[in-house]
């Protein structure tokens, strides 16, 4: 699908269904995406990186999570206000 301009050739998008602009997302949905970083991880026998960022752009390169507004900071606020990137990244990878 079309996620971010730019990055939909090679990043696996994964939707967060909800209004978290006002409320958390529920720790389900923490515990789902930790999972599915943390498999797509051990298949690339690589750490859980998180970038916020366009970073390295060779095909091979493991980019991490990005937040949908790390990339149209104008226009989106996917995942939500409520859900920060400190919050986020360390339950990624703590």
């Amino acid at each position: 699908g079309i996620g971010i301009t730019g990055r939909n050739h090679r990043w696996l998008h994964i939707e967060a269904f909800g209004n978290f602009d006002n409320q958390r997302m529920p720790e389900g949905y923490v515990r789902g995406f930790k999972f599915l970083l943390e498999l797509l991880s051990r298949r690339r026998n690589q750490p859980v990186r998180i970038n916020h960022g366009p970073g390295d752009r060779t095909p091979n390169a493991w980019q991490g999570a990005l937040f949908h507004r790390d990339a149209h900071t104008d226009i989106k606020t996917c995942p939500g206000r409520t859900t920060t990137h400190d919050w986020f990244d360390s339950a990624m990878t703590g």
